[in-house]
C-alpha cells in the first residue's frame, strides 16, 4: 500500500516536472506575435491547468482582457513587454500588479495579487531580430505568389 502511493506521487511529480520544462525550455517564443500570456487561476506556479491564452498582436496590446482571479501568468514576449493587472474589472484604478519582461525572456509572474483585468503593452521597437524575421516572411509571401 505505502509503495503504490509512493509511485503515484512520483508519476504526480514527473508530471509537473516535465509541464514546467516544456514550458520554460520547449516553447520558443513566436515572432508572429509581440507576446503570448498563459493565465492559471489556480495555481501561483504556472502550472496545472490554464484558463486562458492570449496573443497579443502587432500593434493591438492596449486592450483591456477582462478576466477572473487571476493567480499567475507565463510570459512569453517577442518584445520588451509590460504586463499591467488590476483587480477592477475594466482596467481601471491604480494597478494592482507590474510586470516588465525582456524580449526572449520566458517569466512565471507567480504573485499576482487576484487580478481581474490585465493589459499587456510592448515596445515594438526593442527586438531587431522580430522585424527581420517579419520582413523575410513578407518577402517569402511575394516570392510565392510570382
Amino acid at each position: 500500500m505505502k509503495f503504490s502511493i509512493i509511485v503515484i506521487l512520483a508519476c504526480i511529480y514527473l508530471v509537473q516536472a516535465a509541464s514546467l520544462f516544456e514550458r520554460y525550455i520547449g516553447n520558443k517564443v513566436n515572432y508572429k506575435y509581440s507576446a503570448k500570456v498563459d493565465l492559471f487561476d489556480m495555481s501561483k506556479e504556472c502550472n496545472g491547468a490554464r484558463i486562458k491564452s492570449i496573443n497579443v498582436k502587432p500593434n493591438k496590446y492596449t486592450q483591456c482582457h477582462h478576466l477572473s482571479d487571476i493567480a499567475s501568468a507565463f510570459i512569453a514576449p517577442s518584445y520588451d513587454c509590460t504586463i499591467t493587472v488590476w483587480k477592477d474589472r475594466k482596467c481601471r484604478g491604480t494597478p494592482d500588479y507590474n510586470a516588465t519582461v525582456n524580449h526572449d525572456d520566458k517569466v512565471c509572474a507567480a504573485h499576482i495579487p487576484s487580478g481581474n483585468s490585465m493589459v499587456i503593452s510592448c515596445d515594438d521597437d526593442s527586438n531587431p531580430a522580430v522585424a527581420q524575421y517579419r520582413e523575410d516572411h513578407k518577402k517569402g509571401k511575394k516570392n510565392k505568389k510570382n
